[in-house]
């Protein structure tokens, strides 16, 4: 029997391994897509065919999850440095594997990362317009 989880019980956010366990799946998707919604807000959206992640900003926050959590860890040594430490290797993880990370705001895109996205910049692109913006989603 499967429960569904209680209404008033909140899940935490996935760990930076469950994060990096979804990376090692992704090469072998290779059809159809798979949308995530919170309360009808578009969250996730995976598309192997063109082997992109797209991740949107009011999904997050509706669902009450933080991308620096997942993304710098947890514990007394989560800083800036470490965080944009780890946005720089799960990048170059999704350019090692052909997918890009793309998180939006609407119709606006703040940042990506991955695949096709300059080595120069360790594979992660942010809209300079929209950094303010990216700061407090995070």
């Amino acid at each position: 029997m499967i429960e569904a989880p209680s209404a008033n019980r909140r899940r935490s956010p996935p760990s930076q391994m469950q994060f990096t366990a979804l990376l090692r799946l992704l090469p072998s998707l290779t059809s159809g897509s798979l949308t995530m919604s919170v309360n009808r807000l578009p969250m996730l959206r995976i598309d192997p065919e063109s082997r992109s992640l797209s991740v949107e900003v009011a999904g997050i926050r509706e669902s009450g999850f933080k991308l620096e959590k997942t993304l710098a860890g947890t514990g007394e040594e989560r800083s800036i440095r470490r965080l944009l430490a780890s946005s720089e290797r799960l990048a170059k993880k999704l350019s090692d594997i052909g997918w890009t990370l793309t998180l939006y705001d609407g119709s606006c895109g703040l940042l990506r990362m991955g695949s096709g996205v300059s080595k120069l910049t360790g594979h992660v692109k942010a809209n300079p317009l929209k950094l303010r913006k990216l700061f407090r989603t995070l």
